[in-house]
């Protein structure tokens, strides 16, 4: 018996030893996986700052062409044709540099959706592996308990008899009474006995 026992415990140890190296292993991964991630959202910071310099050029843009067409109308009013026609020719150039900005800005909003969902999606995957190496460690250390309290259990066993304890006799006291119920037919109510 005695051999049954620490052969049992040999193998608790190995597997602990197993599950310990796994869970080194989980924690390492999952340390660098945290460093990606947070060097992830830094990026995708980034690309958010460079999204909003697009539409503040955009704005710009189109600012400075309203300028030219007001411009552009004083040099008409003026008969000041030669300047008219530069000023026509800026707004020209700064509306078409608006519309370039405005589908850059646009471009850069469906990508930074796209980007801030697949780095949502990460997130929640990282939170699953976090808990499942949670669930590892937890796991560990109710291995170790078992492996600890079996060396206990496995204590030499003495030839003294032991005496029933009072829970064996309140454990086979509440049998008989079971019995007894049986024997005797329909089990009433046990609320009907309390006292009122």
């Amino acid at each position: 018996m005695r051999n049954i026992w620490e052969r049992m415990a040999d193998t608790m140890k190995q597997d602990l030893a197993k599950l310990k190296g796994t869970t080194e292993d989980i924690t390492k991964r999952a340390g660098e996986k945290r460093r990606k991630a947070d060097s992830l959202q830094k990026r995708i910071a980034d690309q958010r700052e460079e999204a909003d310099r697009l539409r503040k050029r955009r704005d710009q843009a189109l600012v400075q062409a309203a300028d030219r067409r007001r411009q552009q109308k004083l040099a008409e009013e003026a008969d000041e044709m030669e300047l008219a026609d530069f000023a026509k020719r800026d707004a020209e150039a700064y509306d078409q540099e608006a519309e370039t900005l405005a589908a850059m800005t646009k471009d850069a909003d469906a990508r930074m959706l796209e980007l801030e969902q697949m780095f949502q999606e990460v997130r929640h995957a990282l939170t699953r592996q976090e808990l499942e190496e949670q669930e590892l460690k937890r796991r560990e250390a109710t291995a170790q308990l078992r492996s600890e309290m079996s060396g206990l259990k496995e204590a030499e066993p003495t030839n003294v008899e032991q005496e029933p304890s009072s829970e064996d006799i309140r454990s086979s006291m509440e049998r008989q009474l079971m019995l007894l119920e049986k024997r005797h037919g329909e089990r009433k109510n046990p609320s009907d006995f309390l006292e009122t």
